[in-house]
C-alpha cells in the first residue's frame, strides 16, 4: 500500500507492479507497511487519485468482483484517496458513547471532500453509503441495545445492518487466521455473523446502497 502513495521509480520498477499478494484461491492482499503512516502524514498534494490510479493503470479493477479497503477510523489521505476510489463505503461502529460523534464527522467529511468537491464531481460517480455494522457487540448488554436504538434514531437516513459483530475477548487482541478459525468452535459465533453480514452487503450492493439524505 505505500508503493500506491509514492513517487514511482523509473529506473528501477516494482518487480510486483500490482502489488498484490495472493492468500489463497480468489482472495487477494495489498498489505499495509508501517511506514504508511508517515507517508501519509506529509505530503499530500495531488495524492487524493493515488488509490484509483493504481487499480485502473494496473488493470486491477478488471481482475476483480470486489476489492474491499479498510481504512483507519481518523480522517487521512489514505481514507480520501479510498473513498475517492469506491463505489461504495460501509461505516463500523463500536457501541459506545463515541460512536455518534464518529459517525456524524465522518457522514461530514465525505459530503465535504467527495460529494461535494468539484474534482470528484467531474468523475460522474457517485459514491454510495451501504449503512453502519456494529462491532465488538455484547450479546444480553441492556445499556448497548439502548445506545444502538438511540443511533438509529438519531441517523434515521442511515441505513444500519441487521447482522453485527460480536465481542469474542480473543478477537481485539489476537491474530487468528480465518482457515485456523473454522476449526475452533469458540469461533462459531463471529464466523457465523461473518456471513450473515457477507449475505447482507451484497443484497445491499444489488439494492443500490443508500442515497437518502438527512
Amino acid at each position: 500500500m505505500l508503493q500506491i502513495f509514492q513517487s514511482s521509480d523509473v529506473d528501477e520498477p516494482h518487480s510486483n507492479p500490482k502489488l498484490t499478494q495472493k492468500i489463497t484461491e480468489n482472495l487477494y492482499l495489498i498489505p499495509g507497511d508501517l511506514t504508511l503512516a508517515k507517508e501519509i502524514s506529509g505530503d499530500t498534494a495531488n495524492k487524493v487519485g493515488a488509490v484509483w490510479d493504481h487499480l485502473s493503470e494496473k488493470e486491477i479493477l478488471n481482475e476483480f468482483d470486489f476489492i474491499l479497503i479498510d481504512c483507519p477510523p481518523t480522517w487521512s489521505i489514505l481514507t480520501h484517496s479510498s473513498l475517492f476510489a469506491s463505489d461504495f463505503y460501509i461505516i463500523p461502529s463500536k457501541v459506545d458513547f463515541y460512536s455518534s460523534i464518529g459517525i456524524q464527522l465522518l457522514e461530514e467529511q465525505v459530503t465535504k471532500k467527495i460529494l461535494n468537491d468539484s474534482v470528484y464531481k467531474l468523475t460522474k460517480r457517485k459514491l454510495k453509503r451501504l449503512g453502519v455494522i456494529f462491532t465488538l457487540v455484547h450479546r444480553g448488554i441492556r445499556a448497548e441495545e439502548i445506545r444502538m436504538t438511540n443511533l438509529k434514531e438519531k441517523f434515521p437516513y442511515i441505513d444500519f445492518f441487521v447482522s453485527y459483530l460480536p465481542h469474542i475477548p480473543s478477537i481485539p487482541t489476537k491474530f487468528v487466521m480465518y482457515s485456523d478459525a473454522k476449526g475452533d468452535s469458540k469461533y462459531d459465533q463471529v464466523i457465523n455473523s461473518i456471513e450473515k453480514i457477507t449475505t447482507e452487503l451484497l443484497e445491499k450492493i444489488e439494492e443500490g446502497g443508500n442515497f437518502d439524505e438527512e
